[in-house]
């Protein structure tokens, strides 16, 4: 698709305004996002010719006209009375479509305004009438240029196609805040969150409770005749956006509201398109078609589109110079939105518009905190532009605190890579690994641009989970590892001391000696009557021989068992020994076991107590650092950012371990953070949505990694 070039027209005296138009051009033409072409009676592309030749016939066909208007009305053309920056705003005005006219007048005090040539001053005061009108100070040529270009980039948007869209958004990614993914503001996704300060997508927004966009059939059809015609103007009106034709786009809206004047959508688009023409008769239409959005939407229930119609309400009032309007709206739309960041935008710039800058930049940081690429959005509006010193340091201030957020993060994760270095196997290198990234990108974290950082710190916070997730994995492993080591050391020692004491039993008694004196006697008379039948010893003699052999075998007999005795008792008490250092041992086995497990019970869950909540005040206390999805629609698996107060139809389960590690591991008595994590258990579609804190990291939901 070849993209057509946009024209700014740039009209003022070429003399007073001679610099200002040499940087505002070379800004337009510079500009690589979409193609612009800025076209000024001072270069080649339209020469100082009569006004009815070429001039006004560019101001005819231009997009945006940028009016500058000082203390010089200008020469007027023969045989006109006017002078030619007037008429080209005349031709501009009457053309059909028109092109959107920014007015910017310099500003002057009373006594200058009232020197003024009648028809400057009279020209002044119909600019007044006709447009919202900007103001040039006098000051920085460069701050001007600045933005009276981001007022052509922000009326010019509703006229792009969805391919210069694309383009424009491209092109702003380029910027010093660094990139942006796919990711949005946590709560309600891109398309919500970008709505009200990019439109970059018309027609994709939905927020429940209106009407269909489908029609049931032909039934429905003629039962609802002015439903099917708003319905097919406001598609023709949606596609005419798409394509960049924003008169188109604003004719069909309108025929659309003919036909159902209450219909949210079309009011507000119109509305949208409205409030950027620069002419301030659109811009009471706009508020007024705002304003009845704000009613029909907070009617039906739509927080979203009241939301987004109270910023656009807001951003009317300002361009009609009414700073008191504006904040009541901003202020509303905060209320009806709290999560959208378009609203705290709003509210920032109406701040910034009193002169508030305390409040207007902590409204805006509440916006870059919940959509941080609503800061490229910031740095447009023309009342903070007025302040870009302050602006300047309040990113720098942003910048710092962001920094020392993710380093918070990243301390944290490098804390849990310690714990699980060397301690998981064949993951020990992985680990390490891992370690060695985030202590490099840990000393990388100055020169970061904001986005940048935003980014970095979600991945480590994602990555903290994952770590946490796989630290207690190997918990409850150990658990069961020291409680197998605990069983096989009892039972080892039981089994020990046992066999030591059967041993002895069987000792004692297959060798415990007795004396049995019956071989002394026997002997004797067996020798004696041996002796007597050979002759070799007289009957007589028998007696002497007899008693002295008893006597001597009684006293073998004897020493022999005094011998056996003592052996007995040397084995009974080396027995006893060994049973008595094998029960030691085995005790000593035990109790060593029993030191172990109760280190580990006493140890393990506060070390692991303490890691989750340092990882929950530094990656909670920032919903766009923290790893969590979105409540509504929530299912068994995700991750939920909650409090002390849960929200209706939420039970929450406020323990850090599993019902099977409760009574095993210690846990501190401490208070419970300001926000913690949460795993959702119950399906969505049941009465009330179940989640515990230990469903995070015992068993690891499935999204939100």
């Amino acid at each position: 698709m070849t993209l057509r070039t946009h024209e700014v027209f740039l009209a003022s005296n070429f003399d007073e305004f001679g610099e200002l138009r040499r940087r505002l051009r070379e800004r337009i033409d510079d500009f690589r996002g979409v193609p612009l072409r800025a076209v000024a009676l001072d270069d080649d592309l339209a020469r100082p010719v009569p006004p009815g030749v070429h001039s006004l016939e560019a101001a005819r066909r231009c997009d945006v006209m940028v009016l500058l208007v000082g203390r010089r009305y200008g020469g007027t053309p023969r045989g006109e009375s006017a002078s030619y920056a007037h008429l080209e705003h005349r031709a501009a005005v009457a053309a059909e479509p028109a092109p959107a006219v920014l007015p910017w007048l310099l500003r002057l005090d009373d006594d200058a305004e009232a020197a003024l040539p009648a028809e400057l001053a009279a020209w002044r005061r119909e600019l007044r009438q006709l447009h919202t009108v900007g103001w040039l100070d006098g000051g920085d040529p460069e701050l001007a240029v600045e933005e009276i270009f981001e007022a052509v980039l922000g009326t010019l948007f509703a006229a792009l196609s969805s391919e210069e869209r694309n383009r424009l958004k491209a092109a702003e990614a380029e910027d010093d805040l660094g990139t942006w993914g796919d990711e949005s503001g946590e709560g309600e996704g891109p398309d919500r969150q970008e709505m009200a300060f990019l439109e970059s997508r018309p027609g994709a927004v939905r927020d429940g409770g209106g009407d269909d966009d489908e029609l049931a059939g032909p039934e429905d059809l003629l039962r609802h005749p002015a439903r099917a015609a708003a319905l097919e103007q406001r598609r023709e009106a949606l596609k005419a956006m798409q394509l960049g034709e924003r008169s188109a786009a604003v004719l069909h809206f309108r025929r659309a509201l003919e036909h159902r004047p209450l219909e949210v959508e079309s009011s507000y688009w119109l509305a949208h398109l409205l409030s950027l023409t620069g002419r301030r008769a659109d811009c009471q239409e706009a508020l007024s078609l705002a304003e009845r959005a704000v009613k029909v939407a907070g009617d039906q229930g739509r927080t979203l589109f009241a939301a987004a119609a109270h910023v656009l309400a807001a951003r009317a009032a300002a361009r009609l110079d009414d700073p008191d309007l504006c904040l009541d709206h901003a202020r509303r739309g905060v209320d009806a939105a709290p999560w959208f960041a378009g609203a705290h935008l709003a509210l920032a710039g109406a701040h910034a518009r009193r002169g508030e800058l305390d409040a207007a930049f902590q409204a805006a940081g509440d916006a870059f905190f919940r959509y941080p690429p609503s800061l490229r959005q910031l740095r447009r509006d023309p009342a903070l532009q007025r302040h870009p010193r302050a602006l300047h340091a309040f990113e720098e201030r942003l910048g710092q605190r962001l920094r020392e957020a993710v380093e918070a993060i990243l301390e944290v994760e490098a804390a849990a890579l310690e714990d699980l270095q060397g301690a998981r196997g064949d993951e020990g290198p992985r680990v390490a690994e891992a370690r060695a990234d985030v202590e490099t990108l840990r000393g990388g974290l100055d020169p970061m641009r904001l986005l940048d950082l935003v980014q970095a710190g979600r991945a480590s916070a994602r990555r903290g989970v994952g770590w946490l997730v796989r630290q207690a994995a190997w918990i409850r492993g150990w658990n069961v590892h020291h409680l197998g080591v605990l069983k096989a050391a009892g039972g080892e020692s039981s089994d020990l001391v046992l066999r030591n004491r059967e041993q002895l039993r069987g000792e004692a008694a297959a060798r415990r000696p007795s004396f049995v004196p019956a071989a002394t006697v026997l002997l004797p008379v067996v020798l004696t009557l041996f002796l007597l039948l050979s002759g070799w010893i007289s009957d007589s003699r028998a007696l002497s021989w007899f008693l002295p052999l008893v006597v001597a075998g009684f006293a073998l007999d004897l020493a022999y068992f005094l011998h056996r005795r003592k052996s007995y008792r040397r084995r009974l008490g080396d027995l006893e020994t060994s049973l008595e250092t094998t029960q030691a041992s085995a005790d000593a086995t035990l109790r060593q076991a029993e030191a172990d497990y109760e280190k580990f019970r006493q140890g393990t869950g506060r070390h692991f107590q303490r890691r989750v909540l340092a990882f929950e005040e530094a990656a909670l206390r920032w919903t766009i650092l923290s790893p969590h999805g979105k409540l509504h629609g929530a299912r068994p698996g995700e991750r939920l950012r909650l409090g002390d107060e849960p929200p209706p139809g939420v039970e929450l389960d406020h323990h850090l371990l599993p019902p099977d590690l409760r009574d095993v591991l210690a846990l501190d008595d401490v208070a419970l953070p300001r926000h913690r994590l949460y795993g959702v258990l119950s399906a969505a579609g049941s009465a009330t949505l179940r989640a515990a804190r230990w469903a995070c990291w015992f068993e690891p939901p499935r999204g939100n990694r």
